[in-house]
């Protein structure tokens, strides 16, 4: 016998197959014994045969029991991780060496286990007996109900195959289900395959699970061909399921920073914070637009109706009782006049609610008020100074919410999803998302039948279901939260006034002279000129004034649903005093936006009129236009119709709120209607208004708010000859769905 050859094999407790251990800090894994002395020993993190280098020769050679036995010597050797996934530290004595209670104290269930089992031997019952469910029902029932739920009949056959049913061993019968760490099925090599492809998913936006599987697949297809010329046993292939989950766990906010850029990884891990809260009714009132899922139609002269496409929403929520006071349907793209209209609505007492609903509930009369604070997006209507004077001089704080915090107005985005989910799903005309209808070969504008009056009737009526329904948020009714906080907290009401400046809008740098105002190719001088004269001249800047001529610089406010009359500022009283137009039969109840494509279409046209007879001809020829055009414009011009035909979009249907009149008396004055004055200072007096940084876009409406300039107007489409309409969502909707 060769001495020298004859080595024994390697023996060191926990070292077998699978096992990870280290040499000098170098992570290694256990595969075996080669023969002669050598060791097959992996690179845990390349998952190659490990060459440690030889300090005699310098060069790399295959580890050798001499190796191992001098690390042993050294101190260097240290078992990492056992091939059963347990950590030398977490390791325990074994079952067999603990007495009965050290085992019940490690698995109390153990001895139901056994006393179960014992049971169904003595009643002669075998995992194959047709009675076995009776009998462990029986038995768990009489003496077991003191351990829980009784286990399934499969799961007591399991367990009698853990033992000898005829005399069950306590030992044999504790269970390690969660008790010890689960072994790793995959192989080290693999994990560490698995680990550098979610590195990999996470540095590049594009990267799916599935290429990290395929990255990983190939990679591992590289390692068994190495292994194969080893002689060692190629590794497997993980499925999709283990990336994925790699992958998930893998997630973090640094991770996806990297993949998505820190503005999304802020807007997808940043944690919620309180958000808008409010104790009382009109404590707070969030207000926002969208465009409705739904696509409505304009009415011609002769009655026929046409699709013109989404119309818009302007609503307010009151976010203490999640009652809706107020909302404005129209074609009208929001804009300073959509949003001062929905604020007045919120002010007004709902009087025209039908009988049966005013009967069953008396508090939706009184779902309106002056809010205490308004909360807005930066959108241009809501940012304009025309809408910060309305509110500021009805005494209402307005609150703009952060730039990129969607979740400011988290109150108004969920009720519009209720919105669409309650009525607009279920009306004719509702529009889906581009590839739906593609796949349903649906077109919304051939189901349209409903006109935006009828629309915003419609969600009038939704509006009083949804106030007596129960809120999941308040656990009770919108409807009861109001009634509830008005009677301990009374609302503040506006007046009638305070209400009509609301639709004004303010338009700074107007010049008053003895001819009047001029105004948007319109005089006003039929009032209280010479008055206005007196009060603003002697107060206003010398600078301003002309040679020979009273003359000065004011403020007006303007009526976009009737350029008939304009209000001029007296700096005495500082009050605004009414002048009308001195073309009466054509300027009296005239939009501004219906003036506006009068004078693009006459342009267009090349009419030049001066008399007022010509201006009623020219609006009279344009009805006849628009009449004619209308079946074959598009819907996006169909919408810039629809503003004309409808241009304010202030429609009151039934169920829509009204102005409340008082009685006439014999002394010619009104009776008093009760209600509570406004506040005489504004809460905010002496607050600076929060506005978005310098530099920063505001991400809100995309048109630009009113006033519009009397020396410009708007774009004509050289198609139609009607102005052009400014870019909306629906746009883009055409073109997906073509």
């Amino acid at each position: 016998m060769d001495i020298e050859r004859q080595i024994p094999s390697l023996n060191i407790a926990g070292l077998t197959p699978g096992a990870i251990f280290s040499v000098d800090d170098k992570k290694l894994v256990w595969r075996g014994e080669l023969g002669d002395g050598d060791l097959n020993v992996q690179d845990y993190r390349t998952g190659e045969l490990y060459r440690p280098l030889d300090a005699s020769t310098g060069m790399r050679q295959v580890a050798t029991l001499t190796w191992m036995q001098d690390a042993l010597a050294r101190g260097a050797f240290k078992i990492l991780l056992y091939a059963d996934g347990t950590k030398p530290e977490a390791e325990r004595a074994p079952l067999s060496e603990m007495n009965r209670d050290e085992l019940l104290k490690y698995d109390p269930h153990a001895e139901a286990r056994q006393t179960l089992l014992l049971e169904l031997h003595l009643k002669g019952i075998s995992r194959s007996d047709p009675n076995l469910a009776e009998a462990v029902r029986e038995i768990w029932t009489e003496k077991l109900t003191g351990f829980g739920e009784r286990p399934a009949t499969s799961t007591v056959r399991e367990w009698m195959t853990w033992t000898d049913p005829t005399l069950p061993a306590l030992v044999q019968l504790v269970s390690n289900s969660g008790r010890v760490p689960r072994a790793k099925r995959l192989d080290p090599v693999v994990r560490e395959v698995i680990s550098r492809g979610c590195e990999w998913y996470w540095d590049e936006r594009g990267r799916q699970i599935k290429d990290v599987e395929a990255r990983g697949a190939v990679k591992i297809l590289k390692i068994n061909k190495e292994r194969r010329d080893q002689g060692l046993s190629p590794l497997k292939q993980p499925s999709r399921e283990a990336y994925r989950r790699a992958v998930r766990a893998s997630e973090s906010p640094e991770n996806y920073e990297r993949k998505y850029g820190k503005i999304a990884a802020q807007r997808y891990w940043r944690a919620s914070r309180e958000g808008q809260q409010a104790k009382h009714a009109l404590e707070l009132v969030l207000m926002d637009d969208t465009v409705l899922d739904a696509v409505a139609c304009i009415r011609t002269v002769n009655g026929r109706r046409y699709p013109a496409g989404r119309p818009y929403l302007c609503l307010a929520i009151c976010a203490g009782t999640r009652c809706v006071p107020g909302f404005v349907v129209s074609f009208k793209p929001p804009t300073t006049h959509t949003a001062a209209e929905c604020l007045r609505r919120v002010g007004l007492e709902k009087t025209n609610i039908s009988p049966e609903w005013k009967r069953r509930y008396p508090v939706l009369t009184t779902i309106g008020g002056k809010p205490v604070a308004l909360g807005v997006d930066n959108g241009s209507n809501y940012i304009s100074p025309a809408f910060q004077e309305a509110a500021a001089e009805a005494g209402i704080t307005i609150r703009y919410a952060p730039i990129r915090e969607p979740k400011w107005k988290a109150i108004i985005e969920r009720f519009f999803r209720t919105l669409n989910t309650w009525l607009l799903q279920k009306l004719p005309g509702h529009t889906l998302d581009p590839k739906t209808l593609r796949e349903l070969n649906y077109d919304p504008a051939t189901k349209a039948v409903l006109l935006v009056e009828e629309l915003e009737a419609l969600i009038a009526e939704f509006l009083n279901v949804y106030h007596v329904s129960i809120h999941s948020t308040l656990n009770e009714q919108p409807a009861a939260a109001w009634l509830r906080s008005i009677e301990a907290r009374p609302r503040a009401i506006l007046d009638q006034q305070a209400l009509d400046r609301m639709l004004l809008i303010t338009v700074p740098g107007r010049r008053l002279t003895i001819n009047g105002v001029r105004w948007n190719r319109r005089t006003y001088r039929i009032g209280e000129l010479e008055r206005l004269l007196r009060a603003n001249v002697p107060n206003s800047a010398v600078g301003d004034r002309i040679k020979a001529n009273a003359a000065c610089t004011v403020k007006i406010k303007i009526d976009p649903n009737n350029v008939g009359h304009i209000w001029v500022e007296d700096l005495v009283t500082r009050t605004y005093v009414e002048l009308r137009a001195t073309d009466v039969r054509y300027s009296w109840g005239l939009s501004l936006d219906q003036h506006e494509q009068v004078l693009a279409w006459a342009k267009k046209q090349n009419l030049a009129f001066n008399t007022e007879e010509e201006r009623l001809a020219a609006l009279n020829g344009l009805n006849d236009f628009i009449e004619a055009m209308i079946p074959s414009l598009t819907i996006r011009e169909r919408r810039a119709a629809g503003r004309f035909t409808d241009p304010a979009g202030t429609s009151t249907p039934d169920g829509d709120v009204t102005i409340e009149h008082a009685q006439a008396s014999h002394d010619g004055l009104g009776q008093v209607i009760e209600h509570d004055p406004a506040a005489p200072d504004r809460l905010d007096h002496d607050v600076v208004q929060d506005r978005p940084a310098s530099g920063v876009t505001a991400k809100g409406s995309s048109h630009e708010a009113d006033p519009r300039e009397d020396s410009e107007l708007p774009p004509i489409d050289p198609k139609t000859g009607l102005f052009t309409p400014p870019d909306d969502e629906d746009e883009r909707f055409e073109e997906d769905y073509s």
